[in-house]
Formats: C-alpha cells, structure tokens, sequence
C-alpha cells in the first residue's frame, strides 16, 4: 500500500473544519484540538511547526500533515512559547483559559 494512502485512510475524519491563521509576530498556537489528520497550507510568510519531537520550517507554498491527536505547536519561531491555546470543539483561548472568539472569529468557518 502507498504509504501516502495508508497515512490519509487510517484517521476517519469527520466533522472538518477549518482554521484561517493572520498573525504577525510574536505568535504561537498551542493545538490541543485532538483532531485525527490536520492539513496546513502555507499561503504567505512562514511558520514553524513542532510535532512528535521534531520541527520543521514552512515556508509559502508548502503543505504540512499531522496525523493523530496528540498536540503540536504552530509558531512565528522555533522556541516560542504559545500565546493561543485551540482546544476540541474549535474553542480558543489564551493561555489562562480567557475565550478569543470575538478577535479572532473571522478565520473560523
């Protein structure tokens, strides 16, 4: 088997949604959402992703995949802490658990 089509066939996603990120730095998300399979499309700048122990820097044009629930960090640089925690069920917050839905609600559909 394609090991491109056992990694897309093993999650069952269902309910998808989608998460339209506008940051300028400093930034950091913190992604505790559990999702089985996440696709990240980089449309400008760039961003470093941290999962499973390793990062990797991308860049515009490149498409990122994380399988599994397990959370993972998305940031402006390598070693930034999160700033913005997305929690099951497309909830935000800040690190101290205040809701961002109002400042943010334009990129969530």
């Amino acid at each position: 088997m394609d090991p491109l089509v056992h990694f897309l066939d093993g999650p069952h996603a269902r309910r998808a949604f989608a998460l339209r990120v506008a940051m300028s730095p400093p930034w950091a998300l913190d992604v505790r959402d559990g999702a089985p399979l996440t696709i990240m499309a980089v449309l400008s700048g760039y961003a470093w992703l941290t999962a499973d122990g390793d990062t990797v820097r991308l860049s515009a044009g490149d498409i990122a995949m994380v399988r599994a629930g397990d959370p993972y960090l998305v940031a402006d640089e390598p070693l930034r802490g999160a700033s913005i925690v997305i929690h099951p069920g497309q909830e935000c917050t800040t690190l101290s658990g205040e809701p961002v839905r109002l400042s943010m609600s334009h990129g969530v559909r």
